[in-house]
């Protein structure tokens, strides 16, 4: 559609111009004319009234050609504006395409994104579950240790009372580790 706006506001400008410009030659020969017939014919009273009906026509050339001037430069004022505003409406339309494009590309990535965290989440969830539960038994294995300690005879008081604090810890450690693993709360 901007193609054929162009085509057809340059082809009836350019038109204009040639008809412009062919008044102008025309209005200089007649001009010239006059010059000649004036110089011919100076005292000759008839001819001194063609002489002012060719002055006449060439004023009235010169009105036609300047409100055909004016109408091309109207016709050029027409043109732009409407180029500007399909180029504005261009505009318009791509920034929507763009913005709608954009949308759909944020729903996709975050449809994907949220697909992949389900499914990692329970490879996440039963790898969190595994390290707990190391450090469960580590824990498990450290009250055998102090409880052995304990259980000692040879084992100094002071030794027992500050193991039997360390255990209590460390008991209160496990209790929590099991309380993150939902199948062990029971034991």
């Amino acid at each position: 559609m901007k193609t054929v706006v162009s085509k057809t506001g340059l082809g009836t400008a350019d038109r204009l111009r040639q008809t412009v410009a062919a008044f102008g030659k025309l209005l200089d020969q007649t001009m010239n004319d006059i010059q000649a017939l004036e110089f011919e014919l100076q005292g000759n009273h008839r001819v001194d009234q063609e002489l002012e009906q060719l002055r006449r026509a060439a004023a009235e050339w010169e009105t036609e050609r300047a409100r055909l001037l004016g109408m091309l430069e109207q016709s050029k004022n027409e043109h732009d504006r409407a180029l500007a505003e399909v180029d504005e409406a261009a505009a318009i339309a791509l920034e929507r395409q763009i913005a709608s494009a954009m949308d759909r590309m944020r729903a996709e990535m975050k449809a994907q994104g949220d697909a992949e965290r389900a499914q990692l989440a329970p490879e996440n969830h039963r790898a969190r579950d595994e390290a707990v539960e190391v450090e469960a038994a580590r824990i498990e294995g450290l009250i055998q240790e102090i409880n052995q300690v304990i259980e000692n005879p040879e084992t100094e008081l002071s030794v027992v009372i500050r193991k039997n604090a360390e255990r209590a810890e460390l008991e209160s450690y496990l209790k929590g580790l099991r309380f993150r693993l939902p199948d062990r709360q029971g034991s």
